[in-house]
């Protein structure tokens, strides 16, 4: 599993993230980028605790 805290904004991770061999990526929902298979759309809270909380509720229900 691929995650990505940072935010969408850097060119080099964006490449770095879709060349990746990672059979699951978890990242930032950014309109025109779909390299992840898990997007996070944060619209109030932009924090990166926020985030992880985020994906670790969806990772467990995914595990379930």
């Amino acid at each position: 599993i691929l995650i990505n805290l940072c935010d969408s904004s850097c060119i080099p991770v964006k490449y770095l993230i879709a060349s990746s061999v990672a059979r699951f990526k978890i990242g930032r929902y950014e309109e025109g980028y779909e390299i992840y298979d898990l997007m996070m759309e944060m619209n109030t809270d932009q924090s990166i605790g926020k985030l992880m909380d985020e994906i670790k509720h969806y990772i467990n229900l995914i595990n379930k």
